[in-house]
């Protein structure tokens, strides 16, 4: 009589578990569903192409991609962006919340969306690591966020930051320049174009935005160590013919004594 007990309690603490499980699931889908930060089809046509791939906005759209299921779309992202590519979900919820603001009518639910987007820049910002690919681009778009915020003085510490992670990267400058020009200071503007076409003279977004600001200065592109060590310096050029090298016991030495 016990046995059919045990028996029967435990299958009734199978079922229980089955059912509880099979709950969780459809709130998990249901919550993924009603995710207002997940972007729109419309609004995903304006962000990164990785985007849609990310996790939870592929669960989403039907396609759950994760570290340990990609398929062949994703796999060329996770491989560029490594692990870090799991945190990108947010950067892209920012990014959205980041568009949104722009067609709000009511400065509190433009500054509203604002913040959001730098609360999801700020996650990615604090879980990837310190030589990440995207973080350049993370303290960009949080300087930009900054400025429509009108709190300059931090936009232009994340844009100096963008600057100081990746030298080469065009928009940072090109930014930070339009918060100047904005504010008033066309030198600093130029100046912040220099210093970026110093680094990439050809970058065309550069030269464009430096030019219609009036700036006239040409800029040569860097030289490379590679190519500084094939200049021969004066000690180290071939010597003339008629040029008597070395000493009388060994003509080919020219710092023999």
């Amino acid at each position: 009589m016990n046995s059919i007990r045990e028996k029967a309690a435990a299958f009734i603490l199978i079922a229980c578990a089955a059912n509880l499980f099979v709950s969780f699931g459809a709130h998990a889908d249901v919550a993924v569903e009603k995710d207002s930060r997940i972007p729109t089809p419309a609004e995903l046509t304006r962000l990164p192409a990785y985007c849609p791939h990310t996790q939870i906005i592929s669960k989403r759209y039907g396609r759950q991609q994760s570290a340990s299921n990609q398929d062949a779309v994703t796999k060329p992202f996770v491989k560029m962006y490594g692990k870090d590519f799991w945190h990108l979900h947010h950067y892209c919820f920012g990014l959205t919340a980041a568009l949104r603001a722009e067609y709000q009518s009511s400065p509190a639910d433009r500054q509203a969306e604002l913040l959001k987007s730098i609360n999801q820049y700020d996650y990615v910002i604090t879980r990837v690591g310190p030589g990440s690919l995207i973080l350049p681009e993370l303290h960009m778009q949080k300087g930009l966020s900054l400025i429509k915020l009108k709190r300059g003085e931090e936009a232009v510490l994340q844009l100096k930051r963008a600057i100081q992670l990746n030298p080469d990267f065009a928009q940072s400058y090109i930014e930070l320049s339009n918060y100047y020009a904005d504010s008033g200071k066309k030198t600093l503007a130029l100046q912040t174009l220099e210093e970026g076409l110093g680094v990439s003279p050809a970058a065309p977004n550069l030269k464009e935005r430096y030019a219609k600001l009036g700036g006239t200065k040409t800029f040569a592109k860097p030289e490379t160590p590679q190519q500084a060590a094939t200049q021969p310096d004066q000690a180290g050029q071939a010597p003339r013919a008629d040029e008597q090298i070395g000493s009388p016991t060994n003509p080919y030495c020219r710092f023999c004594p």
